[in-house]
């Protein structure tokens, strides 16, 4: 604590100054013992100690004054705080100038080690300022939507609409921050998104896709990792979320079906019984329509023979979904006692699938 008041410096003084104070008075006692001892008029002496005195006394005035100016500098100077010491008192001994130059030392050292710390700690600012930063910048995530099938995931799909929502609590009312679809190269770009919870949902597949029939949700974490437990989804790059969607598969196709167009031949004779043994032949024959007209390339035929009356059925193999035409003939015989058929059949086929991979035939016959 510096010292104040006048009795307080005065000490001070005095204290500082004892040794030369004590040489002083003991030169004077020396210098007064050798003249009582010589005997000499001690009137001389007399004069000549209090001619010292006062001397001494003038001087001791006068470096009292600038000791108490110089303490009163310091005293402002610590009133001021400063950081500087600009303003120390002039030196006027060579041991001040030491002191000073001390003083000095001291002061650039402890700035030196001040401006390390406000290094340190600015730097330490600046680390927990970016961390802050970071922590508080949005991440851009981006979605790129891949097909599965055949497990070819270098096939990308673009038109793929989605929405993005932010997950709110139960009956909360929520809106999608941003919808948008994939492109050409299947991916659609969600932009700077803070760290929390989201889902989205595909509101439109792409061609030939199967429609994603639930939410994918996923988690942005405070150091900008997703997470997602959706089956539909995988985070195989940082930033990056890929979905992912099943083709639409083809449906079976039908195997080709075989028919059975039958007939039955009834002979009769004008007088008495006819012969059984009469040998009879039937044609049919694929036509253009039920007009019969003639196909452009030759189609189907096939010949039945029968002996007598009796049945007898044509086979058509190999049919797939549409619509088909027959003509159905009694071929002219060679026998001049019989009359042959001259009626011709139209025989409509119509195959259709009515369910997945299976035909179903409806055989008709017009005359």
């Amino acid at each position: 604590m510096y010292k104040t008041g006048f009795w307080n410096l005065l000490k001070s003084y005095i204290k500082d100054h004892k040794k030369i104070i004590i040489f002083f008075i003991a030169a004077l006692l020396i210098f007064t013992m050798i003249i009582w001892l010589y005997s000499l008029p001690l009137a001389a002496v007399g004069y000549a100690s209090v001619l010292c005195f006062a001397v001494a006394l003038l001087f001791f005035i006068y470096d009292f004054y600038f000791y108490r100016k110089k303490n009163i500098e310091l005293i402002k100077m610590f009133d001021t705080v400063s950081e500087t010491i600009d303003g120390l008192p002039e030196n006027r001994t060579f041991t001040d100038g030491n002191y000073m130059e001390l003083l000095r030392l001291s002061h650039d050292s402890r700035l030196y080690e001040k401006n390390q710390m406000n290094s340190k700690f600015e730097q330490m600012i600046d680390y927990y300022t970016i961390w802050a930063h970071q922590i508080k910048t949005p991440i851009a995530a981006e979605i790129k939507l891949i097909k599965t099938d055949s497990a070819n995931m270098d096939n990308t799909l673009g038109g793929a609409y989605f929405e993005l929502y932010a997950a709110v609590s139960t009956g909360a009312e929520n809106h999608p921050i941003i919808t948008g679809a994939t492109n050409t190269d299947g991916m659609f770009l969600l932009g700077s998104l803070t760290a929390g919870d989201y889902f989205l949902k595909e509101i439109t597949a792409p061609d030939g896709y199967i429609l994603l029939d639930g939410a994918i949700p996923f988690t942005i974490k405070a150091d900008g990792t997703i997470t997602t437990d959706s089956v539909y989804a995988a985070i195989n790059h940082p930033g990056e979320i890929t979905v992912t969607n099943d083709i639409i598969p083809s449906p079976p196709t039908p195997e080709p079906i075989d028919i059975h167009v039958n007939g039955k031949k009834i002979i009769s004779a004008i007088m008495g019984d006819a012969p059984s043994d009469e040998r009879f032949v039937f044609t049919i024959t694929q036509v253009a329509d039920e007009n019969g007209t003639p196909l452009a390339e030759n189609g189907f035929t096939q010949t039945k023979n029968i002996t007598g009356s009796g049945n007898f059925s044509f086979n058509i193999t190999g049919l797939t979904a549409g619509t088909y035409w027959y003509k159905v003939i009694e071929n002219t015989g060679e026998n001049e006692n019989w009359q042959y058929s001259t009626d011709v059949y139209i025989v409509k086929v119509f195959v259709e699938e009515t369910t997945p991979g299976n035909l179903t035939p409806t055989v008709s016959i017009e005359k």
